[in-house]
C-alpha cells in the first residue's frame, strides 16, 4: 500500500526506462513519505483541535501590491493549488526549506491525477512551479478562500494537513516596513532641510549698545487707592459727615382689637411735653370747628383769575406722616386751614396749615396697621373723621369723644382690603368696595360692625366707587377689568347684580373714576395712559352715558409712587386736578369741557417730588394740596 502511494508521485516512461536522475528522485521522495506518515500517526493519537483564523489587519493598496508580486515574501511557488471538492485544513504549517531540494522543482513538472473513489485525506498535493503564478493574486483573496475552507474544515476532523501551505504573514514587520518607507518619503520631501534653513535665514534683533549715558530706573511709586468722598462720610468741603441712619426692617403688625379704641391709645405723635393736655386741647379744636359749603361758581374765567396767582407760600410744606401717602384730604373748616393725610402704615396726620408753632401743627395718629386708602370728613358732622385701610377695617374717628370707633370690619383671615368709600345718604348709609371685587352697603348708625347688604359686581379688583351726587341710587364701579359699570341699587340682588350699563373704553386697569359734583361728567385714569371724561344725560335715566373726551397722559408712576387720580373741584364745574411726571415738577389743571391744560402750578423752591394726589379745598376754591410719596404736603393758594 505505502508503495502504491508512492509511485503514484512518479512519472514512468512508457517503454519502462527509468533514468538516474528518477531513481535519486523516487529515493528522496521515499524518505519523505515515511516522515509523512510517521507525524501523521502522531496527530491521529492527539484529539481533533479547530484553529481560530486571525483576520489580519487593513493593509494599504501599495503594500499589498508588493506583497503580491514580490517571490520573496509571499512565496507564491510554495501556494497550493487548491480545488473546490478538495477539503483542506487552514492550519498554518511552516515548511523548511531543507525538505524542499532543488530538483523537485524541475522534476515535477505535472499535477498528480487523483481518484475521487479514494480517501481525499490519503490524497497528497503537489506543489506547482516555483515560477508559476498563484491562483489567489491578494491578500483580500486569500482571506476569503481561507475563511470558505475554514468553513468545510470544521466538518471533516480528518482532514489532511498540507506541508506546502503558504507562511504567515509577520505584521510587526509589515508595520515596521511602512514606517521606514514614510520616513524615506518624508525625507524626500526635504521638509527638514528646509525648516533649518528657515531658523539660519531669520536673524535675531540685536540688543541696542549700552556704551554713553546710563539712565537708572527709579522704583514706581505704589499710589493709595482711590476712595470715593460718599464712601468716606466726607462732604466737598472735606468736613465728616455723621454716620446713616439704620434702617429697621417693617414688620406687618396686626389689625387694632375689634371695638373702640381711645384716641391716647393711638396718638403717634407724642412730642408735646403734655400729651394728655395736648390731646384735650386738640379735641376741642376738633369739635368746634364748623364750616358752611358756599354755592357753586358759574364762571370758570372768575377762577381762572385766581388760579394763576396761586403759588406755595413760606410754611407751605410740612412732612404730616411718616411714609407714603395714600390718601389725603380737606377739613371743611375755613379756620383754621386742616389738612388731612394717611400713610403706607395705617397713621394718619392732621396738619393746621395756619400754624406757626413746628411741634404741634401736626398731629398724628394710628388707628390702622396697612395703607389708609380714603379719608372723608362728612359735611354735616364734621367733628368726625372716616378712614378706610387695607387692614379690612372702617373707622369713625370722633373728637367729641375721643374714640376711633369701628363702624365695619371684615374678618382678617379673608385677606380682604378695603379700596374706598362713598356716602350713600348723606352721613348715615355707605358703599365701600373691596379688593375681592364686592360692594358693601353699610349703615353707620347700628353698633354691628358687618354689612346690611353685599353685593358680588366684579370678578377683579375694584378700585373705587363713586355715588351719583344728586340721585343717590345710581352709583359706578372702576377696577382691574378695565370697565366702568353703571348700577342701580334699587334693582340689584345679592346673588347675581346686573349693571345698567358697561362702559369699556380703557385697555388697561382703572385707578379711579368719579361722578362730578354735579353728577353731569365722569372722570376716569388708568394704567393705558389716557384721562377720559364721560357725559352723563341730564335729566339721567339709568343710561346713555357717552364718552366725551379722551386726554392722554402719562399715568406711569411705577411702584414707589401712588397712582394718579384726578379728582373733580368742588365748587367750580368741569374742572379736575391731575400730578404730572413732567419736569420740572408740576400739578396740572385741567378743565373738562375743552379736554384742555387750563393751569401748570409750579414752584422751583419747594415742589421738587411728583404729587400723586391733589385736592381743592370745598370752601376755598383757589386752595389746593398736594401729597408726594414721603409723607409731605404742598399747600398752594392764592396770594391775595
Amino acid at each position: 500500500m505505502r508503495r502504491s502511494l508512492i509511485t503514484l508521485g512518479t512519472n514512468k516512461k512508457p517503454n519502462g526506462d527509468v533514468s538516474a536522475d528518477e531513481v535519486k528522485q523516487e529515493k528522496l521522495t521515499h524518505v519523505k513519505s515515511e516522515n509523512m506518515e510517521s507525524e501523521q500517526m502522531t496527530t491521529e493519537r492527539k484529539p481533533p483541535q479547530t484553529h481560530t483564523i486571525a483576520l489580519r489587519p487593513r493593509i494599504s493598496r501599495r503594500v499589498k501590491k508588493e506583497l503580491t508580486q514580490s517571490p520573496k515574501k509571499t512565496n507564491t511557488s510554495l501556494t497550493p493549488s487548491f480545488r473546490p471538492e478538495q477539503k483542506v485544513n487552514t492550519t498554518p504549517v511552516k515548511v523548511k526549506k531543507e525538505e524542499v531540494g532543488s530538483s523537485q522543482d524541475a522534476s515535477l513538472q505535472e499535477s498528480p491525477k487523483v481518484d475521487e473513489n479514494k480517501d481525499p485525506a490519503m490524497v497528497r498535493i503537489s506543489p506547482r512551479k516555483r515560477n508559476s503564478e498563484s491562483p489567489i493574486k491578494s491578500p483580500k483573496k486569500m482571506k476569503n478562500h481561507l475563511q470558505k475552507d475554514a468553513k468545510s474544515n470544521l466538518d471533516d476532523s480528518e482532514s489532511n494537513i498540507s506541508d506546502d501551505e503558504p507562511e504567515s504573514f509577520n505584521y510587526a514587520e509589515m508595520r515596521e516596513k511602512n514606517l521606514r518607507e514614510n520616513e524615506l518619503f518624508f525625507a524626500s520631501l526635504g521638509i527638514d532641510q528646509a525648516k533649518e534653513a528657515l531658523q539660519l535665514s531669520v536673524t535675531k534683533p540685536k540688543k541696542p549698545t549700552q556704551k554713553g549715558l546710563k539712565v537708572k530706573k527709579e522704583p514706581v511709586e505704589i499710589l493709595p487707592r482711590r476712595k470715593s468722598l460718599r464712601i468716606k462720610r466726607i462732604d466737598p468741603e472735606g468736613n465728616q459727615l455723621p454716620e446713616p441712619e439704620p434702617v429697621v426692617s417693617v414688620v406687618e403688625e396686626t389689625r387694632l382689637p375689634a371695638g373702640p379704641a381711645q384716641m391716647e391709645d393711638c396718638l403717634f405723635s407724642k412730642h408735646a411735653p403734655d400729651p394728655d393736655k395736648y390731646l384735650s386741647s386738640f379735641k376741642s379744636q376738633m369739635s368746634s370747628l364748623k364750616g358752611e359749603i358756599v354755592g357753586h361758581v358759574s364762571e370758570v374765567s372768575k377762577f381762572s383769575s385766581g388760579l394763576s396767582r396761586m403759588s406755595i407760600v413760606d410754611g407751605g410744606v410740612a412732612k404730616v406722616v411718616p411714609d407714603r401717602v395714600f390718601s389725603v384730604t380737606w377739613h371743611p373748616a375755613i379756620s383754621p386751614l386742616i389738612a388731612i393725610a394717611g400713610d403706607k402704615w395705617g397713621k394718619v396726620g392732621l396738619w393746621n396749615v395756619m400754624s406757626q408753632d413746628e411741634e404741634q401743627m401736626v398731629t398724628a395718629f394710628k388707628p390702622h396697621t396697612r395703607p389708609v386708602s380714603c379719608l372723608m370728613v362728612p359735611p354735616d358732622a364734621q367733628h368726625k373723621l372716616y378712614s378706610s385701610s387695607y387692614d379690612a377695617t372702617l373707622r369713625c374717628g370722633d373728637f367729641e369723644k375721643g374714640i376711633f370707633n369701628e363702624v365695619f370690619s371684615v374678618p382678617e383671615q379673608n385677606d380682604d382690603l378695603f379700596r374706598n368709600f362713598c356716602f350713600y345718604d348723606e352721613s348715615r348709609t355707605m358703599l365701600v368696595s373691596h379688593f375681592s371685587g364686592n360692594v358693601s352697603l353699610i349703615d353707620v348708625r347700628t353698633s354691628n360692625t358687618s354689612a346690611e347688604q353685599v353685593f358680588k359686581v366684579s370678578q377683579k379688583s375694584l378700585r373705587t366707587v363713586s355715588v351719583h351726587p344728586t340721585q343717590r341710587h345710581y352709583f359706578i364701579t372702576a377696577g382691574t377689568d378695565t370697565n366702568i359699570c353703571l348700577w342701580d341699587i334699587r334693582k340689584m340682588s345679592q346673588k347675581s347684580p346686573k349693571p345698567l350699563q358697561v362702559l369699556s373704553r380703557h385697555s388697561r386697569a382703572i385707578a379711579s373714576a368719579y361722578f362730578s359734583p354735579l353728577g353731569h361728567k365722569i372722570v376716569s385714569s388708568a394704567a393705558d395712559d389716557t384721562i377720559l371724561v364721560f357725559n352723563v344725560p341730564s335729566p339721567f335715566s339709568g343710561a346713555d352715558i357717552e364718552l366725551w373726551r379722551t386726554i392722554k397722559h402719562n399715568n406711569c408712576t411705577g411702584r414707589w409712587l401712588t397712582n394718579f387720580q384726578p379728582t373733580w373741584h368742588p365748587t367750580v364745574p368741569y374742572v379736575f386736578v391731575v400730578g404730572s411726571m413732567a419736569r420740572p415738577r408740576e400739578i396740572q389743571v385741567f378743565d373738562a369741557s375743552l379736554g384742555k391744560v387750563l393751569h401748570t402750578l409750579t414752584n422751583e423752591d419747594h415742589l421738587g417730588s411728583v404729587c400723586s394726589l391733589n385736592v381743592f379745598h370745598p370752601q376755598k376754591p383757589c386752595t389746593l394740596v398736594g401729597a408726594n410719596s414721603s409723607g409731605r404736603l404742598h399747600v398752594f393758594q392764592d396770594k391775595w
